[in-house]
């Protein structure tokens, strides 16, 4: 199974994302459902199990998250865009979460991740974005750049499988595990 460690954003929040003006064509808009902020990516894995007792030992305190601005994958200017994303104002916890992830998860010797952690909500993917494309997710980038949330409490974080589909990828979650430092 392919897995991956996520934090789910509430309803209203997904809403305000997926009603952002400037969509375009030549972008795969996500599902306003399947939108998340990963923690930690772990890809195909015949270990569920061990990885759902590993989990089970994070031990962090709930925190608070909100939307803040938009962003892209890769920041170059120079490269078409591949991934467009609402970026998060987060406090120092969340990196702490990540850093508590990686650590329970460590014994198993996964794969690693190797990107830097970069907390985001994907919005939408460019995977072959024609200049044309590039331009009109530039100025998506530009009418959405002061969007914001109010702030959210986070109180769990969720290992998600994720099954490949002609239509997109689909999320089942796995197992839920609360923070209650």
């Amino acid at each position: 199974m392919r897995l991956f460690i996520a934090i789910d954003i509430p309803d209203p929040v997904k809403t305000t994302l997926a009603a952002l003006p400037g969509r375009f064509d030549g972008a795969r808009w996500v599902n306003p459902a399947q939108m998340h902020v990963t923690l930690r990516f772990i890809g195909e894995t015949d270990r569920a199990d061990e990885i759902q007792a590993a989990l089970a030992v994070v031990n962090s305190a709930p925190l608070e998250l909100a939307i803040a601005g938009v962003g892209r994958f890769p920041h170059s200017s120079r490269m078409p865009p591949r991934v467009l994303w609402a970026g998060l104002k987060a406090p120092d916890t969340l990196a702490s979460l990540h850093e508590s992830i990686n650590a329970a998860l460590a014994p198993l010797y996964l794969p690693p991740d190797d990107l830097p952690f970069s907390p985001h909500v994907t919005l939408a993917r460019t995977p072959n974005a024609s200049a044309a494309t590039a331009e009109a997710a530039q100025r998506f980038l530009a009418l959405n750049a002061n969007v914001s949330s109010a702030p959210f409490l986070v109180t769990a974080f969720t290992l998600y499988e994720s099954t490949l589909t002609p239509s997109g990828p689909m999320y089942t979650p796995v197992a839920v595990y609360q923070l209650n430092h």
